[in-house]
This record gives structure tokens, sequence and C-alpha cells, in this order.
């Protein structure tokens, strides 16, 4: 999870598309990729949740949401499950997207006094506009007017472009998740949820596993058994310490 990937294809993607160059008997270099020849009647996911902080020399837990659904489609990751061009097309797409979240970050990043360039501008401009400077400082009138004029129009353009990139970004992840969207030949459903809460060093667990007879969920909780709705399951807001660590597919 250091990457924050937006959901349990994203974490899958980082897995099996790992970059990473071996270097062969020390002559050539070899990019890694790896995918799965044939698929076991049950998946086993781990999550690895727990992190080292390095400013502080002590392992915590990493709570940010990994969304993931009923059904996980294996197509993409067995050999021959998709054709070669639409994993390319991917690929790009991917890219794209990774580029695209650069300049978002660029865009929105915060100094070292906790200021962005958008509420730098907005500061500046509105500390031109105080009594203060109107009254104290021995500036032209119309100058005045002119610079703050200007800063506001930069601070539309700066919200402009954030708002354009945002749905830029936000159109090429949709398009991202269904790009496989017709490759369904490999399915497996969920059957199982383990889940932790609290910290890396201490907490609790507990499993969801389904019942697919009578298409209910119950929660195994130490000496307690009971029936919980689906969203108990799938719950992926923020800030969420009950996370999953494992999940079972078959």
């Amino acid at each position: 999870l250091c990457s924050n990937p937006r959901n349990i294809y994203a974490a899958l993607d980082e897995f099996f598309n790992d970059e990473q160059d071996l270097d062969i008997s020390g002559v050539v270099k070899v990019q890694r990729q790896l995918e799965l020849t044939e698929l076991p009647l049950i998946l086993q996911i781990q999550i690895q949740r727990v992190e080292f902080d390095k400013v502080r020399y002590i392992p915590i837990k990493n709570i940010d949401p990994l969304p993931f659904d009923e059904q996980l489609y294996m197509d993409k990751y067995i050999t021959g499950g998709v054709p070669s061009q639409a994993k390319a097309e991917y690929e790009t797409k991917k890219l794209q997207l990774k580029k695209l979240k650069e300049r978002q970050s660029q865009m929105l990043a915060i100094n070292d006094v906790g200021q962005s360039v958008k509420n730098a501008i907005s500061q500046t401009r509105k500390f031109l506009e105080t009594d203060f400077i109107q009254t104290e400082m021995e500036m032209d009138t119309e100058e005045l007017k002119e610079t703050t004029k200007y800063l506001s129009q930069v601070q539309d353009e700066i919200e402009e472009k954030t708002a354009k990139l945002g749905l830029e970004i936000s159109l090429l992840e949709k398009s991202i998740d269904e790009h496989f969207e017709q490759y369904k030949k490999h399915p497996y459903s969920l059957f199982a949820v383990f889940v932790h809460r609290g910290e890396a060093s201490y907490g609790h667990y507990w499993i969801y596993i389904k019942d697919f007879e009578k298409n209910i969920w119950r929660k195994y909780n130490d000496e307690t058994v009971s029936e919980v709705p689906e969203s108990e399951v799938y719950n992926f807001a923020d800030g969420n310490t009950a996370t999953p660590y494992f999940l079972a597919y078959i």
C-alpha cells in the first residue's frame, strides 16, 4: 500500500507489473514481468498494511482504504487472458494517468510555510487590498488595482486548470477501470475477509464469511457469530481502522 493504489486491481497491477530490471549474468538487463500460467481454486490476497516509519523508527499501520468488489476477474493476469494490444493500451493509459497526477501534485504542492501557489496568490491579493497597504504604503492607486486584478486573474486560471486536470484524471481513471470490462472468463467470488482493527503493535481480529446458499454475510468475532449487512463488509470509509488485511476468493 506504499503507493496508495485506488482499488484491488491497481494493487494487483503493481504486483504483476513490478518494473524491476534484472541483471542477467552481469551482461544484459531485462525487465521482469509476472503472469499466472494457471489459477488456483482459492485465490488468497494478503494486503500488507504494516510499514516502517523512518522518522520515528517504529512500525505503523496503513489504514488507507483499498476498495474491492464481490467479483474479481483475473483475465489480465493469466497467460493469454487478454490480447497483448489491449495490455499495451492499458499500460499507455496508466502512464498518462501517472503524468497527469504528477502535474496535479505540482499544482497543489505545499511549500515550507504550508502554502500552495493558489493560496499564496490569494493571500497576497487580499493583503494588497487591506487598508494598511492603501493608506500607509506609498503606492500608486492605479498600479495597485492593476496588480490585484492581475493576481485575481492568475488565481482564476489556476483554479480553472486544477479543475480541468481533476476532470481529466477522473475520466482517465474510469477508462482504466473499464478497460478490461469485456474480458471476464476467469471470475472469482469473494467469500472471506479477514479484518484487523487497531495499530501495528496491537489490536483485534475478526473474519467475515459469506454463506452462498443464503446469500448472507456472517461475522465471526471471538465466541460471537452474527449476520451483518454487506455495507459492513465493504466499508471503505476514510479513517476506518477496521481494515481488511487478507481476502479469500473462490
